[in-house]
């Protein structure tokens, strides 16, 4: 199910209302589960571990933690797991049935109210996902008319909990995101109805982005919440494209990227939330490989930055890349078969190698298989190796694919993050690579590309 714009809200809502403190307090977490699956359960704060918590032989649990303000936890045991907000200073209690957390969860303590909050408004968006994507098919009138009648029962939710006695502070917050919310599905709407229905030439009326002048660009405040920079992004990529043009497919990606970094600079002066706009689109444009004409950009964002983990990231990621430029020795490795017979990278020193990322679940990447197979067999009489790399974490289900299929070219599986040596953050991906081992393209086009044939044909025929 899809999610619409409000539901980020609540992520980083109660962590806005309450500012920092000089000292972290501490806050009380305890529960029971019912017939749990294990006898711990994983604590989450976001995506992070923070500690497993240890249940007693009636399924209970006491846990305390220091919290310097409020934060998003989560707790995990085998396929369940909630989501919840801890305050400092303040207790919840969690009562859980195996199976289905969600369904059975009831909570005490100082915060019962706004975790029910949050579980009604989670269980509100996924019933409202499907037809907030189904809205950006429609005529912007039409849009405009589901967005509001959506708009108006997530206000009524938040009426519901203001009086039941909600937190005001939560309250106002909440109100004020369901502003941004309904401003970032009009900022989406152009690009989103644009991919569904190419065809259709009809105007946005003259006001569809009015709201653009009650958005303060600078004030830095906004850091902190994240549907309102996910708005500020999604505007500022909004006012690129116009520049540029919206067809993605014949755009360079470095045009894009200047681009934007220069509509930074025009529209944020402020420091923190420049660098920080800065810091996503340089992360979002090293997706891929990035072309020497904009490595001056990036040298200058890594000398003026001051979010260290940013700017590490961002480094990092960098000298991967320049360090895959073409005519570098590529990545070493040694896979396995499913038979378990080991290979490795040297053994095809002498030859090209066109590695194929992809896994059992990707369907670009199924869809890339019959294009792939033609390959293997129009090349077959030339020196070239075409090998598929399954990143697919639970390697029997690699294992169980290839046994209903024909694939009559090698299959390794990535058990050492290979993947990651080549800096790739989507599959599928491909790589070439020349018989001396060094890279030709570490973003190689794709089988059904005729780039592709194209050069092969050049690089194979005139060796052979």
């Amino acid at each position: 199910m899809k999610t619409n714009a409000w539901t980020i809200a609540f992520l980083t809502s109660l962590a806005m209302i309450v500012g920092c403190r000089n000292h972290k307090d501490i806050f009380n977490l305890s529960g029971r589960i019912e017939n749990p699956t294990a006898d711990i359960v994983v604590l989450y704060m976001d995506r992070n571990v923070l500690d497993t918590i240890k249940l007693n032989a009636e399924g209970s649990f006491q846990y305390e933690m220091p919290l310097d303000k409020p934060g998003l936890l989560r707790i995990v045991q085998g396929k369940e797991k909630l989501s919840f907000y801890g305050f400092p200073d303040k207790k919840l209690d969690i009562q859980l049935k195996s199976p289905d957390w969600e369904k059975s969860v009831t909570f005490a303590g100082d915060l019962a109210l706004e975790n029910e909050f949050m579980q009604e408004k989670i269980k509100l968006s996924r019933f409202q996902g499907d037809a907030i994507f189904d809205a950006f098919k429609k005529f912007p009138v039409n849009f405009l008319t589901l967005i509001d009648s959506i708009s108006n029962l997530n206000f009524n939710l938040i009426l519901k909990y203001e009086q039941k006695g909600m937190l005001a502070d939560l309250v106002n917050q909440e109100k004020s995101d369901l502003d941004y919310a309904i401003y970032l599905d009009r900022a989406n709407y152009p690009g989103h109805h644009a991919m569904f229905c190419p065809e259709d030439t009809t105007t946005l009326p003259s006001n569809w982005f009015d709201f653009v002048n009650s958005i303060d660009f600078n004030d830095e405040k906004l850091l902190d919440n994240q549907i309102a920079m996910s708005l500020i992004m999604q505007l500022i990529e909004n006012f690129t494209m116009d520049v540029i043009g919206y067809n993605q497919n014949r755009t360079s990606k470095s045009l894009w990227f200047t681009t934007k970094v220069r509509i930074i600079d025009s529209l944020v002066k402020a420091r923190g939330m420049n660098e920080y706009l800065k810091y996503d689109a340089i992360k979002t444009y090293l997706s891929y490989p990035p072309e020497e004409q904009v490595y001056s950009l990036i040298d200058s964002y890594l000398a003026k930055a001051r979010n260290v983990d940013q700017k590490k990231e961002i480094d990092e990621t960098f000298k991967k890349w320049v360090g895959l430029s073409p005519g570098s020795i590529a990545p070493s490795w040694t896979l396995p078969k499913a038979n378990g017979e080991r290979i490795s990278s040297s053994d095809f020193l002498g030859k090209y190698l066109y590695l194929d990322f992809w896994a059992t679940w990707c369907v670009p990447c199924i869809e890339e298989i019959p294009y792939l197979k033609e390959l293997v067999a129009r090349y077959s009489s030339y020196n070239i190796e075409f090998i598929s790399i399954s990143i697919d974490q639970i390697e029997q289900k690699w294992k169980t694919w290839l046994e209903s299929k024909e694939t009559p070219w090698l299959q390794l599986h990535d058990n050492i993050n290979l993947a990651d040596k080549f800096a790739f953050h989507f599959i599928p991906a491909f790589v070439l690579i020349d018989p001396e081992g060094k890279i030709v393209q570490s973003s190689a086009p794709k089988p059904s590309s005729k780039d592709l044939a194209s050069l092969l044909d050049r690089l194979l025929k005139k060796n052979q």
